[in-house]
């Protein structure tokens, strides 16, 4: 089974933990999505502006 992207929704976490799934997103060149309805701020900013290739909901509020 080959992983393609992940679904992130979090209103934060602990930065360093966020560093390290921000490198496997690099690493396996995954997709990042936040979907509508869900959130993305602090750590989980850097893990979705960790790619090249990105999906966001409207409405979806994702930054740092």
């Amino acid at each position: 089974v080959q992983i393609a992207g992940i679904r992130l929704n979090s209103d934060g976490g602990i930065s360093a933990e966020g560093d390290e799934m921000a490198k496997v997103v690099r690493d396996f060149k995954l997709i990042t999505v936040v979907q509508n309805g869900s959130i993305c701020a602090s750590a989980c900013f850097n893990i979705f502006a960790a790619t090249e290739r990105i999906a966001i909901g409207l409405g979806s509020p994702a930054g740092p």
